[in-house]
């Protein structure tokens, strides 16, 4: 019989997933993320890109880093706009 502790675990991550898109999901319900991106600090748009991160359209490049200069490809804007939208994007394709 496994440990507590290891049942736990287990439990745990019988309900949570890690997206294709980075976010992350309890049960089927996306959990918002506390975006905590060094390169953003100080930024102009700091709280712009934490709230964005947060509610599912942006994920950083890095868990640490979100590159704000960074250009925007097309493929990018289409699957934030997908995402806003509601539509599945973890295949990659929408």
């Amino acid at each position: 019989m496994p440990e507590v502790s290891e049942m736990v675990w287990n439990d745990f991550f019988s309900h949570f997933s890690l997206n294709a898109d980075g976010s992350r999901s309890y049960d089927g319900v996306q959990v918002k993320r506390n975006a905590v991106f060094a390169d953003t600090k100080g930024h102009w748009a700091q709280n712009a890109i934490e709230n964005t991160v947060a509610e599912g359209l942006f994920s950083g490049v890095t868990d640490t880093s979100f590159a704000p200069n960074a250009s925007a490809t097309r493929g990018m804007l289409m699957t934030v706009l997908a995402r806003y939208a509601g539509t599945d994007t973890t295949d990659g394709a929408t």
